[in-house]
This record gives structure tokens, sequence and C-alpha cells, in this order.
């Protein structure tokens, strides 16, 4: 669509010009040096808590004590009483403080020397290859709580609340992923690491050592680089199997890696590529073929943001009510009309939502009360999984044709594959849940709520974005100390930014490379400059660069980078017919963050866009971005 005929301008010292189709900025002298990627360290071991010493200090008195079987109850119902004492301070850690808990945690090593009897009063390690299910909470979150649902299946079926903390936390939902952590009482914590290096120190060690097969044919050499390891191999357990590499910054350098593959978009895990078969050959050398592995990951990554996706809508009711959540109509024509025009516009055509709607609905075997009888994300779980096995067990008439995969009862119902659809959700009347919306991966739970916003929010989270945020300083500053603020970016469907006009902003296109590398500027590679950025919330926008990256950095260490975009389609919003609108990618992280560049100022985030004529500034970075004007035409 042609450009309205005003002019933009904005310099980045940066500048830049901006027409209501672009916008020009000028990039002051920036850093020469480049962000650097940081290594995965190992999990930190702390020396034992008290308890846990003192549970330790049993077990070896225990065990010291052989096989005598006077006294053996007395010293068994104490150990038992060390453990529960232990275990209500542990689950308070893995909620609220997670690495602490896995530093305090229970090594394999330390759980195979207790008696059987106290084991199930105790946090079990394990390594496994299991359904990451992460659903951002679509609602405001209560204050001290998560801001997201999720869960792990486990290989045994096995459903648990989870937490992800360090360079996963926003691992978002993934399907066969190796996972190691800790669970007790139906919580997990999982670790930071893909790979978790094991001591090979002691003979009981050694022991643990063997039960976990080998992922790799030859131990004896890397698995990094196919070389001999010498005498000294470092060992690793991932996916529930052991891996040799030879010193532990190969081993650091490889879960960095991972951890990158990880968090591309998409239900695939790049991680996955370590569990055998592999689906590519080893390198040269014998070693892991990284460049197979990489092009494999952004190639899936691609297939699942980059190409229509198939919807299926399940209707469902509850024995305590049974009326009809939505009509299949309405349901149809907002989901194949407006929701998935708006996905269609914001990816410039690259991906959009083909969705069906049941005919029938269908009734679930469990009151509305019993699926919101749960803290965590288990009974959504179990919502969805019932739905889906419910349409699979009675389908009939116009839904008789409809394969949406096998019944499966655990999980979510999907380990089965989701037949000839994508995503399979489901659709019920107000009962209370915290959420409007809750999706990811293959899931989508819709409650009430047939609108084009909360489909293109949710389907958000189904391509990998998770939510727009706003950054609310304590210092008076842009971005320094300060508070995420959940949803917080008001011009950005994925915050509480209204449709149609909310586009996603430039990162978050990135992300799902609906803006390739092409389409926006890395102006710490190319300097100082005046720019011409076009808008960003334009469906037939050709012109580029439709944003402007820019690495942020605090004294010596990366801090993100900060992204430049117009949005002038907020018509309601002067400012932003005018102003270069400004978020922060932090480190280490998927998501962006809303910045206000007028800290303090009457009229909030509202006013928070850098105006022509106006200097942000960042001293820590060595940017300053003036705008310079708007204007021009074409796309």
């Amino acid at each position: 669509m042609p450009s309205p005929p005003s002019l933009f301008r904005f310099a980045l010292a940066l500048c830049v010009l901006l027409a209501t189709g672009h916008l020009f900025w000028r990039l002051h002298p920036l850093p020469t040096s480049r962000q650097s990627g940081r290594q995965v360290e190992s999990t930190l071991r702390l020396p034992p808590s008290e308890p846990s010493q003192a549970l330790l200090d049993w077990a070896a008195h225990f065990a010291g004590a052989g096989a005598a079987k006077a006294g053996r109850e007395a010293r068994l119902q104490e150990g038992i009483k060390l453990a529960c004492d232990r275990a209500d301070t542990m689950k308070r850690l893995m909620r609220e403080n997670p690495a602490k808990a896995i530093a305090e945690a229970l090594t394999f090593e330390e759980w195979e020397s207790l008696p059987p009897e106290v084991l199930p009063f105790v946090e079990k390690p394990f390594s496994a290859t299991a359904d990451w299910n992460r659903y951002p909470i679509c609602n405001q979150p209560t204050q001290g709580h998560n801001s997201y649902f999720a869960s792990l299946t486990l290989p045994t079926g096995e459903d648990l609340d989870a937490i992800v903390y360090g360079r996963r936390a926003n691992l978002m939902s993934k399907r066969q992923v190796p996972v190691q952590g800790i669970s007790l009482h139906g919580f997990a914590v999982i670790r930071e690491e893909v790979l978790l290096q094991l001591p090979n120190s002691s003979a009981n060690q050694r022991k643990v050592l063997s039960h976990f097969p080998p992922g790799q044919p030859d131990s004896s050499l890397s698995f990094a680089t196919g070389r001999p390891v010498g005498s000294n191999p470092v060992h690793a357990v991932c996916g529930g199997r052991l891996y040799t590499f030879t010193t532990e910054a190969e081993l650091a350098e490889f879960n960095s890696r991972l951890i990158a593959l990880d968090g591309l978009p998409g239900p695939l895990a790049g991680s996955s590529a370590l569990t055998p078969p592999q689906p590519y050959a080893p390198n040269a050398t014998g070693g892991f073929n990284w460049p197979a592995a990489e092009a494999y990951a952004y190639a899936q990554a691609s297939l699942w943001t980059e190409t229509k996706k198939k919807l299926f809508l399940i209707r469902v009711n509850f024995p305590n009510n049974l009326a009809v959540p939505v009509t299949q109509a309405a349901a149809l024509a907002e989901i194949n009309g407006a929701s998935s025009d708006l996905i269609r516009a914001m990816s410039y055509g690259k991906t959009w939502i083909e969705g069906g709607v049941s005919a029938s609905v269908y009734t679930l075997p469990q009151n509305s009360t019993y699926y919101l009888n749960s803290g965590g994300s288990a009974r959504n779980s179990e919502l969805i999984r019932d739905a889906r096995n419910a349409f699979r067990n009675t389908k009939s008439g116009a839904d008789a044709a409809i394969n949406i995969g096998p019944v499966i009862n655990t999980g979510n119902g999907d380990s089965g594959g989701l037949g000839d659809y994508d995503i399979v959700g489901v659709f019920f009347a107000e009962v209370g849940m915290a959420y409007a919306g809750l999706a990811g991966g293959g899931n989508l739970w819709v409650q009430n709520a047939n609108y084009t916003s909360l489909y293109v929010h949710e389907w958000g989270h189904n391509y990998g974005l998770g939510h727009a945020n706003f950054w609310q300083t304590s210092d008076g500053s842009v971005s320094g100390t300060g508070t995420n603020e959940e949803y917080g970016d008001i011009f950005d469907v994925m915050g509480s930014g209204p449709a149609p006009q909310g586009h996603f902003h430039p990162q978050g296109k990135s992300h799902l490379n609906w803006l390739s590398t092409s389409d926006w500027s890395d102006a710490t590679a190319l300097g100082s400059a005046t720019y011409r950025i076009y808008r960003i919330d334009d469906a037939n926008t050709t012109g580029k660069p439709r944003g402007v990256r820019i690495t942020k950095t605090k004294g010596a260490t990366a801090d993100g980078y900060f992204w430049l975009g117009f949005r002038p389609a907020f018509t309601d919003f002067p400012t932003l017919q005018r102003g270069a609108y400004l978020n922060w990618q932090q480190a280490d992280d998927h998501r962006s963050w809303l910045l206000d560049t007028t800290p303090g100022s009457n009229g909030g985030k509202d006013d928070g866009v850098i105006l022509p004529g106006r200097t942000f500034g960042d001293s820590s970075t060595r940017v300053y971005i003036t705008p310079l004007g708007t204007g021009g035409t074409g796309s």
C-alpha cells in the first residue's frame, strides 16, 4: 500500500528517516567489538545443606551397618524422617529457586546410595527424552506466580508440572527433547544444560555410568570431534544416554550450541539430534556433524513458521454445563477470515491458518470443576487429551472423516501425532480458567473467546513467540534497573495491543523468519549511517529494511540488542505516526521488551517513542539514535 506523504528520518551517532512507509535514522559511533556468545558453565554443586548432609551422613552410617537386622527398622525410620524433613525445603526451593534446588539436589551417585525405602521421600535425578509443554498464561499473572504453565511428559507416560531455568528458561514447547533434572512429588526442575557432566571418581559412580547405554558407537572417541579422548575422558548424560568428550571446555561449547538450536521456533528440539538414530552422518573425522545438524534444525523451524498451518478446533462441553460454547459457523468465519488474514499479512504471505471446526459438540468425561482443580498444568493436559480422545472415539457424520491421530491416554494425547493437522485445539465455554487462551506447539485451548486478537495472540505462541512485554525501570532510566511488565507492549498483539494494528514487533518477526536477515539491518556491523526504515505493520511493504538491530552492551558484557521499528498503523497515537519504536531483546532471550524513551513523562509509554529532532542515547553501548523525519512514498 503506498505510504502517506510524510517523512521521518532518524540518525544513529544513528540517523533515522521514517516514511509512513519508511523510517530514516542515523547511527553514531558504535563499539567495534561484536557480541560474543557466553559459554554454558557446569551447574554449581554447592556443599550439601544441613538437612542434605544429615541425610547423606545417615546413609553412610546405614550402609556401614551392613545387613545387621538388629535395630535396622529404627535406623530406617530415622532416615525416612530425615528425608521427609528435607523434602519440605526441597519442594519450596524447586518452585522458588530452581537453580539452588539443582545445586543442592542429590546426584545420581547419592541417590543410588540410599535404601529403596527412603527413595519415595527424596528428589529423583532423571535423564530422559520427553515432551516439554510450555504455555504462556494469556491473562495477567498474579503477583508471585509464574507467567506460564509447564509440564513434562516422560517416556513412562508420567506427567509432571515442571520449571526450567537459566539459559533454557524460555524454552518453548518441544517434542522429544533431551532433558536432565530432578523430580519430587509430581514436580520437576529441568537443568539448564542439555548434556549433564557426570564425575567418574568412585566405584559407585562408575556403577551409575553403567546404567546409561552409550549414545555413540565408540566411547573411546570424542562425540564432538571423533578423536581419541585419552585417559581422562569427560562423561555426560543426555536423554538417558552416555556421551564422552575430551575436555570440559569441549562439552561446554557443545552445550552452548545445542541450547541455541533449541531456541529456534517450532516443535522440533535441535538437541533431539543427539537421540539415535541421528538423521545425518558424522563429519569427516567421525565427530558430530554440526553443519548438518544446524541446517536440519533451521529447515524444520522454517517448515513450521513459513508454511500454511492446518488447525482443527474441537468444540466441547461438560456434564455439568451442556451449553454450546460457539457455533461452528462463527468459529470457522473468524478463524479462516480476519484471524488467518492477519497472520498472512504479518508474515508477508509466508504462512496462514487453514482451520476446521467440529460439526458436533463433544461432552468431556469430567465436570468442568474437575479440570479446574489443579494449581499447575496437569489438568489442562487432561482436558485437551479428553477432548481429542472423545472426538476420536465418537466422531460421526460430518466429523467422521477427520483424522487427528490415534487415541493416546498420556500427556496431551498427541504422542501418536495429530493426523492431518499441525494444531488440534479445544474450544469450551467460560468455566473459570485463568486464561482466555493457552497455546504452544500443536496445542490450543480457547475459553469463550472467538475474536481476532485472541486467536492471533495464541497462534503466535504456537508459532514460537512469547509475550511482548514492557520494561518498567525503577531508576528513571530507559533500560536500567527494572522489572518485567507481562503483556506490557501496548502496540503488539503478543502484548496488550489490538488487532489488526498490533503486528508482531521486528524482533518477533525476525525470530519466525518472517523478516529474513535481508529484511533488517545490523547497525553494529554496518556502522554509523543514515537508515531509511520501512513500516513493519503493512502486508504490502516491500521496502527494506523493516527493522534495525543494534548490539547493546553493559560495560564489557553483552546485554542483548536494541531493535528499532516503525509502526504508523496506530492512528490514535500521533507519536507513532512520526517516531521510532524501540524494543530491547535481553541477553540470552528470544523475547523483547518495549522501552519508554521518555521516562517520567505524563504520557507514560504512550509517548515513549523517539520523535524526530530528539536523540536517544545509551552511554554504556555508546549508541545515539536521532530520528530525522518521516515521509516519502512507496511500500
